[in-house]
């Protein structure tokens, strides 16, 4: 007992198996992230969080040095798997070449909408109306603003403003000449 040292606490260095494993471009991005002050606090802590983990520090005290909860550091890990740096930090992805919406069944859908008849005590299809009809052709559970149907309208379907959709009445009128 006199030549040993007293133990007061069991420091263990985590195995490298506990290690969150990221690329260099991640640690960049990750770096980048939490420096930048133009970053919002929320993504500055995780993207600390996250270079954290990745320096190997356990998971538990993560939250004691970041200020987020265990909750949220365990979310943030689950985004980092399914959608990579980037969806961890901003709780969603941010890709370039991500559709949040199938424009092509929006467009297809629309079309068939405007060769319609438009609602009662209208003679030409407006914004809403239109947005409402698609609406109610979609499956459940699929989100459809103004703004999205403006964008279809415009990109897919080459009409610049909903006043510039031809009246039914006069597409019947030609369709009979």
């Amino acid at each position: 007992m006199a030549g040993q040292l007293p133990t007061l606490m069991k420091t263990e260095t985590p195995p490298t198996s506990s290690r969150l494993a990221l690329s260099i471009r991640d640690r960049e991005t990750l770096e980048g992230l939490s420096h930048d002050g133009f970053q919002s606090l929320r993504a500055r802590k995780r993207a600390h969080a996250l270079l954290l983990l990745a320096q190997g520090l356990p998971p538990g005290s993560v939250p004691f040095r970041t200020g987020l909860t265990r909750k949220s550091l365990d979310a943030m890990l689950e985004r980092l798997k399914s959608h990579g740096v980037h969806g961890a930090v901003f709780d969603r992805p941010h890709h370039r070449n991500a559709q949040l919406h199938d424009y092509a069944l929006l467009a297809e859908k629309t079309r068939r909408v405007l060769a319609s008849r438009p609602p009662p005590g209208t003679l030409r299809w407006g914004l809403e109306p239109l947005t409402e009809a698609v609406r109610a052709l979609l499956p459940p559970g699929t989100t459809l603003n103004r703004e999205i149907m403006r964008q279809v309208l415009k990109k897919k379907l080459g009409i610049k403003s909903i006043r510039f959709v031809e009246p039914y009445w006069l597409m019947q009128v030609r369709k009979m000449a």
